[in-house]
């Protein structure tokens, strides 16, 4: 699945708190102590993240599937006539870099992993980080947890949400519904402000996180910290509701 259409032109306006985003970047940037250390953002979306390592001084390659978050970012990108951002088109399970140019730092967040709609193209994009990770270079995957997702799902069929987005004069409603499989929630969103209202789907594909750490431990990397947040909160399987995995290269 690919944020298109009218997810990609609210998308920033449903993600705008600056401290979350704000704490990512810290936590990205703090792996990466020289300034001119280059990272690969899979799922670079409208850029929330990448910007703000790029303004760290940070060089920056991102990858998405979603045309119309890249046309945001690449707004963004004008706007800051920045050229620290490199923006690629592309399938984070299939695209590689020209040349054999590795990283200090691959990453994804929000869930981007979980857009995959198969563990078996999880699992492609999880090998394809690890190949791009530089020696002594780090990998970070953020997502959502599966068991605080389910437990909804063992109450009731389906759930409805409502949000309410003050700065944005806006309310985004939501239906929520869990696939037979049990491994993908399909997510029916209505945003309404004075434009009126835009629906989009989401599709999310869990993936349990010892899953990405035997996967990405197979391929070379070792685990370095499995937290609840960023702030490196401890992980619970039962109460977290997104978990940040981190892994580091030691050696080829």
């Amino acid at each position: 699945m690919s944020y298109d259409g009218h997810y990609a032109n609210v998308y920033d306006q449903i993600f705008h708190q600056e401290d979350m985003a704000r704490s990512t970047a810290d936590f990205l940037g703090a792996l990466m102590p020289e300034h001119s250390a280059k990272a690969l953002e899979l799922g670079i979306g409208t850029g929330r993240v990448a910007l703000r390592l790029a303004a760290k001084g940070h060089p920056i390659v991102g990858v998405d599937a979603s045309q119309g978050m890249l046309d945001v970012l690449q707004e963004k990108l004008t706007e800051f006539d920045t050229s620290a951002v490199e923006v690629h088109l592309g399938d984070m399970a299939t695209w590689e870099p020209l040349g054999e140019e590795k990283f200090e730092l691959v990453y994804s967040v929000l869930g981007s992993i979980a857009c995959l709609p198969t563990l078996d193209q999880q699992r492609a994009a999880l090998i394809r980080a690890c190949a791009n990770v530089a020696d002594e270079g780090h990998l970070v995957i953020e997502s959502y947890n599966p068991p605080p997702l389910l437990r909804v799902f063992d109450q009731v069929p389906s759930f409805e949400a409502r949000a309410e987005y003050p700065h944005a004069a806006a309310q985004l409603h939501s239906l929520g519904k869990l696939d037979d499989n049990r491994l993908s929630v399909t997510l029916d969103h209505t945003w309404s402000d004075g434009g009126g209202d835009r629906n989009f789907l989401e599709q999310v594909h869990l993936i349990d996180p010892h899953i990405i750490s035997s996967i990405v431990q197979e391929n070379g990397l070792e685990l370095s910290g499995l937290y609840g947040d960023w702030s490196r909160s401890p992980y619970d399987e039962f109460t977290t509701a997104m978990f940040v995995a981190a892994f580091k290269r030691t050696h080829t």
